[in-house]
Parts: C-alpha cells; sequence; structure tokens
C-alpha cells in the first residue's frame, strides 16, 4: 500500500499596527504629520514613521484585529492562500481628552495633547492558529495486474490496486476487430481481486480499470489472451438464429465422445454461447447420464452415472466444491447402486432431489427418489420395493429385463398447498404422480395410466400419440412437457417411431391430457432412443437437446439444441458434424444471469 504525505498549508502571520484617530489624511487629500508619542520616562515624543507611500495614503483600521475569511474550495493542483477582509467591526469609543476626527468635524488634533497609540489586542487562539486543511495531490492511476496462476480455462483474474478507497469498473474489449466487450463494476476497498468468466477461446483481449471517483483515471491496458479448446472437446456449428443473443443466452450440457460399446471418452461440462462458442467448461465430468443445472450465483448442481457413480454435487464455475452428498446407500432393499440420470434443487433450494438405482431382491434393479438436505441427511425417501411394488403402484419384473421400471426424471411440486414427486419411468412409458407426505400414487399418465388423450382439437386421439420411452418429464403449472422418444410407437399402431417434443395440458378433474404442443424433425429421421430433454421457458418457447447417443442408435444423426416457438419455427439451433459428439440434456442460462459479457446483457454497461 502507498502512503501518500500530504502537504498542509502553513498559516500566514499578519501584523497590524493601529493608527491614532488623528493620522491619517487631510480633508484636502495631504498627508497628516508624523504621529508622535511620548518615550516612556522623560515624556518626550518620539517620531513615528508616516505611511510608506505618500501616493496611497493608508486609511485608519479598526481597533481590533480582523477576522480570517474562511478559506475558498481548493482545486486539485491548486495552492489556496487565506484571504484577510476588513472588519466591519466599529473603533474603539472616544476618549475625553479628545474627539477623533470620524466623529467630530476634521480638524488637526491638538498637538499637546496627542492620542497615544493604541496597544494592538491579543489574536483570539481561533483566529491565531487555524486547522491547516490538505492540499490534494494528482490521484494516482489505478494499477490492473493478471493473475497469471489462475488454472480456470475461459476465465481471467485480476488484481486491482488503488491509493485510495474508490469504486472500479474492469473492460475487457476483444481485440482484432470484435466487437465483444465484457465488464465488472466493484466497490468498497483500494484493493480488488476479481474473476471475468465466459470468455472466447483462443482470443486476445485489451483490458483497462477505471476508477468510478469521478477522477476519470484509468490504468495502463492490458493485454490477455485465452487457451484454445482441448483437440477432443468440439463446439457446435450455427443452424439457425432468428433472435437476439442476449434473448438466447447460454446452454449448460454434459458433452462426451461415444466411441459405441456404452463407453465414452471426453467428458466434459459445457457452456455454450448463442453462436456456439464455447464459454466454461469442466473436464472429467460428463457422458452417460450426467445431468446438470445452473443454480445462478455462478454455481451449477450436477450429478448421475457415465459408467461411474458421480454424487450429486455443487460447484462454482471456478471448480470449488461446496456440497458432496455423504448420505449413504442404504434402503430397506439393501446396497443402492449409483445414482443416476436426474438431480436438482428441491423447491427450497437447500435441499436435492435425485434417483438412484437399487438392487431389488437380487434380481432385478428398481430405484428410489431421494430427498437430501446440505448436510446429508436423508429427508424423505420413495422405494421402488417397499412403495411402489409392495403398495400396488408398480407392477413386479416380468424376468425379460432386470430393468423393469428405469426411472430417469424426478420432480416435486406444490399444488394447492400439498407438496407432491412427479416421476417418469421410461421402460413403463409412464408419469407418476405421487404424495410427498402419504407415499401414495395419485395418478398415472401414460397409454396404460389414467387419462383420455385427446387431440389438440379436443378430439380423442389414438394410442400411438402418446408418449413412449420418455425421458425428462415436468411440471408447469397444468402443462406437462415430455421429450418423448417415440421407441414404441409402431406397437401402438404408428406408422413408424419417431421422437419430437411434447406438452400435454392436464385437466385432472376431467383425467383428460390434451396435446397443446408437439415439435418433430420426422423427415430428416429424428430419432432417439434413449437421451434427451425438453424445457419449457420464460418466454413460452421450448429448449429441446436432442442427445443424440451414437452408441444406443449407432446411426448418423447428429447432436443438437435448438429452440422453437410455439408455431414449432426455429428460433435458433447448434447442431454437431461428428455424430459420435453424446448429450444427454441441456439447461438453458438467461443471457444476464451468468458471465459480465455486454454483447448478451446491455445491462452490464
Amino acid at each position: 500500500m502507498r502512503i501518500l504525505s500530504m502537504p498542509f498549508l502553513l498559516p500566514i502571520t499578519t501584523t497590524v499596527l493601529l493608527l491614532p484617530a488623528g493620522c491619517g489624511p487631510s480633508p484636502d487629500g495631504e498627508p497628516t504629520a508624523p504621529v508622535t508619542s511620548p518615550t516612556p520616562g522623560t515624556g518626550s515624543p518620539e517620531p513615528v514613521s508616516p505611511s510608506p507611500s505618500p501616493e496611497s495614503p493608508t486609511p485608519a483600521l479598526p481597533a481590533s484585529p480582523p477576522p480570517v475569511s474562511p478559506t475558498p474550495p481548493v482545486s486539485p493542483g491548486a495552492t489556496a492562500t487565506p484571504m484577510v477582509e476588513p472588519s466591519p467591526t466599529p473603533p474603539a469609543a472616544p476618549t475625553p481628552e479628545s474627539t477623533p476626527e470620524w466623529v467630530s468635524t476634521p480638524s488637526p488634533a491638538p498637538a499637546a495633547t496627542p492620542t497615544p497609540v493604541q496597544a494592538v489586542s491579543p489574536t483570539p487562539p481561533h483566529l491565531a492558529s487555524p486547522t491547516p486543511l490538505p492540499t490534494p495531490l494528482p490521484a494516482v492511476p489505478p494499477v490492473l495486474l493478471e493473475d497469471t496462476t489462475n488454472p480456470i480455462p475461459l476465465t481471467k483474474r485480476f488484481e486491482v490496486q488503488l491509493d485510495h478507497s474508490a469504486p472500479i469498473r474492469l473492460t475487457c474489449d476483444e481485440q482484432g476487430g470484435g466487437q465483444e466487450r465484457h465488464r465488472i463494476r466493484a466497490e468498497g476497498g483500494d484493493r480488488y481481486a476479481l474473476s471475468l468468466r465466459g470468455l472466447k477461446p483462443d482470443t486476445g483481449y485489451t483490458c483497462v480499470v477505471e476508477s468510478l471517483d469521478g477522477s476519470g483515471l484509468a490504468s495502463s491496458p492490458v493485454q490477455v489472451a485465452t487457451d484454445p479448446l482441448p483437440s477432443d472437446l468440439e463446439p457446435p456449428v450455427l443452424m439457425v438464429q432468428d433472435a437476439p443473443r442476449e434473448d438466447i443466452g447460454y446452454a449448460l450440457f454434459n458433452y462426451s465422445y461415444d466411441i459405441g460399446g456404452w463407453e465414452y471418452e471426453s467428458r466434459y461440462l459445457v457452456i455454450l454461447d448463442a453462436d456456439g462458442n464455447v464459454r466454461w467448461y469442466l473436464p472429467g465430468i460428463g457422458g452417460g447420464t450426467i445431468d446438470t443445472t445452473y443454480l445462478g450465483d455462478n454455481r451449477i448442481i450436477y450429478g448421475g452415472y457415465a459408467f461411474g457413480e458421480t454424487l450429486p454435487t455443487i460447484m462454482d464455475l471456478d471448480w470449488v466444491v461446496y456440497f458432496v452428498d455423504q448420505s449413504g446407500p442404504q434402503t430397506p432393499h439393501g446396497w443402492v447402486g449409483s445414482y443416476h440420470h436426474d438431480v436438482g434443487l428441491s423447491l427450497e433450494g437447500d435441499a436435492i432431489f435425485a434417483l438412484m438405482t437399487i438392487i431389488m431382491d437380487d434380481t432385478y434393479q428398481g430405484y428410489t427418489v431421494r430427498h437430501v438436505d446440505l448436510d446429508s441427511n436423508l429427508l424423505w425417501e420413495w422405494d421402488s420395493g417397499v412403495d411402489g411394488l409392495d403398495a400396488g403402484y408398480l407392477p413386479p419384473g416380468d424376468g425379460t429385463t432386470g430393468d423393469p421400471y428405469h426411472a430417469n426424471s424426478a420432480q416435486d411440486v406444490w399444488e394447492n398447498g400439498r407438496r407432491y414427486v412427479y416421476v417418469g419411468m421410461r421402460h413403463l412409458s409412464e408419469i407418476i404422480k405421487i404424495d410427498y407426505e402419504t407415499k401414495a400414487v395419485a395418478w398415472k399418465l401414460g397409454v396404460d395410466g389414467d387419462f383420455a388423450l385427446l387431440e389438440p382439437d379436443g378430439t380423442p386421439g389414438e394410442d400411438h400419440r402418446w408418449f413412449f420411452m420418455q425421458h425428462d418429464a415436468k411440471r408447469y403449472g397444468d402443462r406437462m412437457v415430455i421429450y418423448d422418444n417415440g421407441l414404441l410407437r409402431r406397437e401402438y399402431g404408428g406408422a413408424y417411431n419417431y421422437s419430437r417434443a411434447l406438452e400435454l395440458e392436464l385437466d385432472e378433474q376431467a383425467m383428460t391430457a390434451r396435446i397443446t404442443f408437439e415439435y418433430d424433425e420426422a423427415d430428416e429421421g429424428w430419432l432417439e432412443e434413449a437421451w434427451g430433454g425438453c424445457d419449457l421457458l420464460d418466454n413460452d418457447n421450448y429448449f429441446v437437446a436432442m442427445g443424440h447417443c451414437w452408441g444406443c442408435n449407432n446411426d448418423v444423426h447428429l447432436s443438437a439444441l435448438v429452440e422453437v416457438d410455439p408455431q414449432g419455427r426455429q428460433v435458433s439451433r447448434l447442431e454437431w458434424t461428428n455424430p459420435q459428439v453424446a448429450l444427454y440434456r441441456a439447461d438453458r442460462i438467461d443471457g444476464c444471469a451468468i458471465f459480465n459479457n455486454v454483447t448478451y446483457c446491455p445491462d452490464v454497461e
């Protein structure tokens, strides 16, 4: 920290002589005679020098010293001089021996009785020694330094140093003619450590920090550059962009390179921008059924299974881990195999819901829905064996598969002051509604469930119009949004199998499910047998993750992230060119909810 020595104004000493009332200009403007005062002990007068400038006669001064006027404001770099002005204080009262000329008609004072020189009154302490005021020096520009020890790719860390506390703004502009700008504001000190996340790969930036205290001072520019992407992390190609970038925002998803045989290489969690640029990635986590969601405050949650369990984890974008579930694997049916497919925060935001595989009677797999707080305490659990099979809500396995249910989505929702949990089971092509308090199943939704299917116009729908082998079922008010993989559609009367995004409007009084939205690309051969997801966005558009699994299909279909409006028109499409690039689901992030990119959030200015 630099210590500044601040010079102070030295007080200016002013000597004031009080002259006799008779000493001054005569009525005709000529100077009067010198004033004499008696010499002590003799009574003989001694001459006193007149004013040194007869042309500029000195006026009579009042009997008391004049006050010092307040020092005017000092501008930076200037030196203030205290100003002394005459005081309007009236002169002393006349003595009987003589009458001053300012009282009577001006006339020379009698020579025999001259008015003695009055003593100067002592200067009051508060005027004699005024509190010195500091003269500010020109401010020192802030210093901007790059933290070269930062390990996070596509993130730059900076240290800012000031000689005083002041708010600041860091700005980084893309070099080479790019239009991108990133900005961070901070306040509350004279030292700052800032992280600028979400930069483009293999790109240079020029960064400057400004002091926002009104001085207009800025640091010297600092040049920084990001590294290229790893060779095994392929970005997609922008196919459609029919909305502003800030409206499209970012996408978080699980990326891997599928080599077949349910084996995956190049595992990453990735955040893309609207143009398909990678803006953040975490190596080593990804592949398989790893689910991930952005939580806000630069944090994500992830967990699932990628041929090795990944416990539910909360981490920030600087790779700092805040929570890993350690609640333990025991259930009434014995050892739990692993977390899989789905993890997310509960309604309260201080606990998680997740799915776990269990071994039922050592013959086939079941599942549990687990509600765990952030101290790894198990708060609630719904067991497919005890609460499902034994209670008569789930059918037993028929011996044709070791995984008769295959739950892949779980969500808790409040409805009319009561909590419910929705669970989607792929191998039953069914979604169930569970009462959180009683653990009873309220209803089943699907081709063999409790609802009648209606077409958009309200007419009955045929069986093949239901969803089959679905993923990612979510309730939004009276709407249920589903990624319909469609693998069994032909078995229920359809001409062929195809995948789609589907929305059903549920009427729980009439027990009807009406198709209110569907989007498919059947003409292009969109059939994803195993993975994918669909979310309803705040703008009423649908965000579809065409989660291609090359090891599942072994075809040439391509993974893609697509946003469509309620009319099915594509708003955005990012598509990979390599069919072995796999993704499971994706989470859309608002352009102002993450990073500090002015292109995606003009409010950053």
